[in-house]
């Protein structure tokens, strides 16, 4: 007998999570492949946002979003390779994202060279920096570091807080 399921389309919070948390997320193969060029791969939280509402736009879900992250990603992973010696930064902001509702055409990711232009580029778009995410590989490890975020479930978050007033 056939099994008929009905499915729910994703949120664009179900795609930021597919793009960053799970067990394969897309975002961690992106940094994966920048850090064996060197370079650091930071994705600003409307970066995600916005990959997100161009999958669902497209009506492509989550499946969509690897196609839309690599016509992003595709001129600066050219790029790294060919920049000087100095350290390398891909940055992939909203901006840089595009919007298509509003026809904003994508303009791809940003590449910095050196930490200065990184922390240049940074200060200026501070709001965008204290809720965007530095993917970087540390000491040799695949690690990343969030700011301003927490890594934790709101099921841990409860927890915890529920330890900490016992």
């Amino acid at each position: 007998f056939p099994v008929l399921v009905t499915l729910g389309s994703l949120s664009e919070d179900d795609l930021v999570h597919v793009l960053t948390n799970v067990k394969s997320a897309i975002a961690r193969q992106y940094k994966a492949m920048f850090s064996h060029s060197g370079a650091h791969l930071y994705i600003t939280q409307g970066a995600y946002r916005a990959i997100a509402r161009q999958a669902l736009a497209r009506n492509t879900g989550a499946r969509g979003l690897r196609s839309i992250m690599e016509n992003l990603l595709t001129d600066a992973m050219f790029e790294v390779p060919c920049a000087s010696h100095e350290e390398k930064y891909v940055v992939l902001d909203a901006a840089s994202v595009g919007d298509d509702a509003a026809g904003l055409e994508p303009t791809g990711a940003l590449v910095l060279e050196g930490k200065d232009a990184f922390e240049a580029w940074l200060s200026e778009n501070q709001e965008e920096e204290e809720e965007g995410e530095l993917l970087e590989a540390e000491n040799g490890g695949q690690t990343s570091s969030k700011k301003g975020k927490s890594n934790k479930t709101k099921k841990e978050e409860a927890i915890e807080e529920q330890s900490e007033a016992a």
